[in-house]
């Protein structure tokens, strides 16, 4: 059984079909996005369309000279860069889940095939399938070997139920349920005013939020983000901003994406000056799951970093593993991925609940 495998340059260019995604990150519109970001060095990308019959997906390729996230991980655990040269990312760090054409073996061997052909052809040093959960890494290796895969990260989600009653009774221990909360009440009582902005209702307040995400993200290590990023993705069905607003100024919001069952708050900025009198944090997270419960999500996703809080919360950690392809075999790049595979277990998994 083989798929047809179809390049495009664009997504404006793909056919007028249905493409199955498991998450948003996957989706066409995800990576019309992405197309048009700066922060993240996209020097060329190309899509994949995988279909046969009824089952299609879309995978999508960016050549990047230098992606921040990447970059992030490797200085938040003293790693010298990894890559000599342009990386191959499918997609792109950025995406909380990878794994777009896991769905079918065939689609899994187009992939990788095809993507190595691009990543010669475009003079890369190797091919990331980036974000991949074990599960999705298993069967991806299982048809086609990768040269090293990476724990790249950790994400947090829980399931929500009817209500955020419901929600606070799975929590472990009635002082974490207690906690939660009183962060919320605490911000309502300190004068924080959250809003909810669909799609691009946010574009007024994205400049204010890149400024205090590129703080957030320092505090975890490195800067990650522009402004560019988050106007991209406003455009994408499913995005939400949860902005927290005190004295006419933003104190920190959740950009968010809602896609099937699942809401995922994808990034946090937040006024570290100002939390711990508004708590801020706390009150987007209750505020986040408010809006999960409303919108009739049946998961919860509170995204990466910040692993403590989300498991003191009872969250359930997912692996995130990058899926490396190399162009060629390189002894010093493959000893470079160990060394940071090894030092982000240590930093990914410290105090994690097993």
């Amino acid at each position: 059984m083989t798929a047809d495998a179809t390049w495009y340059e664009q997504v404006a260019d793909l056919p007028e079909m249905p493409i199955w995604a498991e998450h948003i990150t996957l989706t066409p519109h995800w990576a019309a996005a992405w197309e048009k970001v700066t922060t993240e060095q996209v020097r060329d990308f190309r899509h994949l369309l995988l279909s046969d019959g009824d089952d299609a997906e879309l995978v999508s390729y960016y050549l990047v000279d230098h992606s921040p996230f990447w970059t992030e991980n490797e200085q938040v655990v003293g790693v010298d860069p990894v890559w000599p040269g342009p990386v191959v990312y499918a997609p792109s760090t950025y995406a909380e889940y990878g794994g777009a054409g896991a769905k079918r073996t065939d689609f899994i061997a187009e992939a990788v095939d095809r993507g190595l052909e691009l990543t010669r052809e475009w003079g890369a040093v190797a091919l990331v399938f980036s974000n991949l959960t074990p599960d999705v890494l298993s069967r991806w290796s299982a048809i086609r070997p990768t040269s090293m895969s990476v724990l790249f990260d950790v994400a947090y989600f829980a399931p929500i139920g009817q209500s955020i009653e419901d929600f606070l009774a799975m929590r472990p221990g009635s002082n974490v349920r207690r906690e939660f909360r009183r962060q919320w009440r605490r911000g309502m009582d300190a004068g924080l005013k959250v809003r909810r902005l669909f799609g691009t209702e946010m574009v007024p307040v994205l400049d204010e939020f890149a400024a205090l995400t590129v703080d957030t993200s320092a505090a975890h290590g490195y800067n990650m983000y522009g402004a560019d990023l988050f106007h991209a993705v406003a455009e994408v069905p499913g995005a939400i901003m949860l902005a927290a607003e005190h004295d006419g100024t933003l104190a920190g919001g959740f950009l968010c994406l809602r896609h099937g069952n699942r809401l995922s708050a994808w990034t946090a900025g937040i006024d570290y000056p100002r939390l711990r009198n508004l708590h801020t944090y706390g009150t987007l997270a209750y505020e986040a799951v408010s809006y999960a419960v409303d919108s009739g999500a049946a998961i919860i996703d509170m995204g990466r970093s910040n692993h403590l809080y989300k498991q003191r919360l009872g969250l359930t950690g997912v692996d995130l593993y990058a899926g490396v392809y190399l162009a060629e075999d390189d002894y010093n790049i493959q000893a470079s991925l160990t060394e940071l595979h090894i030092r982000l277990i240590a930093r990914n998994h410290a105090g994690r609940r097993p």
